[in-house]
């Protein structure tokens, strides 16, 4: 009790031991079961930008109609302009559904816009907000099955443009494994 073990240390060993009536001993293996509850830590860490880039729409659009007959793209229809630097949305509608499959008849209307891209800074706090509720969510995705976390540890720091955010998670859990 009390020891720091690792993963792969053997820490049940399954032995009996027959006297004879001679008075010899006889040492037999024999399957060994039980339970090692251990604290486990885990560690997760997660960097937050403190600056990003978001798009501006800065003019010319470009409206592409087209139709999808099975593996077929036909564009059909077309208007406007758009500059050099653009960002594409799609817009899928599936006309004929039938009993063949999904997408066998679609209508497809790809929008192109011109943007430009500008530097957003985002304050430290809104990031560490951020990071809190990603860390939230990977505690559940990070842990065992039906493992509840014991204690929580948080520490962050910027650096440079990032902020890090560190969580340690204590648990109590069995970390018995057979061989």
């Amino acid at each position: 009790e009390g020891d720091t073990v690792a993963r792969g240390d053997l820490l049940i060993l399954g032995e009996t031991r027959l006297v004879h009536l001679d008075g010899s001993v006889e040492t037999k293996k024999v399957k060994a079961a039980g339970e090692v509850w251990a604290r486990v830590w885990y560690e997760l860490e997660i960097e937050e930008p403190l600056t990003v880039l978001e798009p501006k729409v800065t003019g010319g659009q470009r409206v592409v109609y087209s139709l999808r007959l099975g593996r077929r793209l036909l564009s059909f229809f077309a208007r406007g302009q758009a500059g050099d630097l653009v960002r594409q949305e799609r817009a899928v509608k599936t006309i004929l559904p039938g009993r063949n499959g999904p997408g066998l008849v679609e209508l497809i209307k790809d929008t192109y816009q011109t943007v430009e891209w500008t530097a957003v800074k985002i304050p430290p706090d809104v990031a560490l907000a951020k990071a809190e509720k990603k860390g939230q969510e990977r505690i559940g995705l990070t842990l065992p099955p039906g493992v509840q976390p014991k204690t929580l540890r948080k520490s962050w720091i910027v650096e440079g443009e990032v902020l890090t955010y560190r969580l340690l998670i204590e648990t109590e859990e069995n970390i018995a494994v057979s061989e």
